[in-house]
């Protein structure tokens, strides 16, 4: 019952009993959908490297929650900065000057200005793309 409540909504990880919060089964189906459930989990999931690693990969954010061991662990360090470039500052002192890492979340960072510059340009077209049909059709009901 927790795992289908937890595969519709993972934040409904926070209201389930602690078995089930320290259950990784049961967090991996949370995090498929909310990555950021990884916060109810118990400390002991937490510093499980598969769930972390499934939960960065999805959104590098979530590194913030992950035990301190493995915000020192490269290769998860590593997974949440490809995913997002700005989890860098999750990580461990000595990984966040890393230079491969920087670089990563650099390549990341970028990726993500391309992304916002193309669906902010999308959406400014259809603006005025609608504006052009009102004023067109505007013109043509005063016709009539």
């Amino acid at each position: 019952l927790v795992k289908i409540a937890v595969a519709q909504n993972g934040h409904a990880l926070q209201f389930a009993a602690a078995d089930a919060q320290s259950d990784p089964k049961v967090v991996l189906v949370a995090i498929r959908n909310t990555p950021h459930a990884l916060q109810y989990a118990s400390e002991t999931v937490r510093a499980d490297p598969e769930v972390v690693l499934a939960a960065v990969s999805r959104n590098g954010n979530v590194l913030e929650y992950a035990a301190d061991s493995l915000r020192a662990d490269k290769k998860i360090v590593k997974a949440a900065t490809a995913q997002f470039g700005y989890s860098l500052k999750y990580a461990a002192p000595e990984l966040q000057t890393d230079p491969q890492l920087v670089g990563i979340a650099e390549r990341s960072k970028k990726r993500v200005a391309r992304q916002w510059f193309i669906v902010t340009s999308i959406v400014n077209m259809k603006i005025r793309v609608l504006r052009l049909f009102r004023w067109l059709t505007f013109w043509r009901r005063r016709d009539d």
